[in-house]
């Protein structure tokens, strides 16, 4: 079964995804999509862009590229650890820039309550971020 690697009109950073699933002659199929948040996928914390190889969803350039590395032994690594993979990327990714702090509080505030929201929704299902483990 092909595996799907989905990211906006743009390509972006779907480009440097690319490379090593043709170097891995991995069988897959792009889907160039309109949005950015797409529900109904199953993905634990939607976001472009996505791969999805039969049972795993996965989210966040690093974590694709890591996945990819593992699948075809590049990178010896487990389930937890590609959780472990997506959560630290998706935190790297800044929820909004203050540089006028006091005057935006307010608007930064929400940025990083909308920011950590996927983190609380991921844990809801999970007694930690990676399986019974503390990560």
């Amino acid at each position: 079964m092909a595996m799907t690697l989905g990211y906006w009109d743009t390509h972006g950073l779907a480009r440097t995804i690319c490379p090593p699933l043709e170097y891995t002659d991995s069988n897959y199929e792009s889907q160039w999509l309109k949005e950015k948040f797409i529900l109904g996928l199953g993905l634990d914390i939607p976001n472009l862009p996505y791969l999805i190889d039969e049972a795993y969803k996965i989210t966040q350039s690093n974590a694709i590229l890591y996945y990819i590395a593992v699948k075809h032994n590049l990178r010896e690594e487990t389930e937890d650890k590609i959780s472990v993979d997506i959560l630290e990327n998706e935190a790297w990714t800044p929820p909004i820039s203050c540089p006028a702090f006091e005057k935006l509080k307010s608007e930064c505030l929400e940025g990083l309550l909308q920011k950590t929201k996927p983190f609380s929704q991921f844990l809801g299902k999970r007694p930690c971020f990676a399986g019974d483990k503390i990560t």
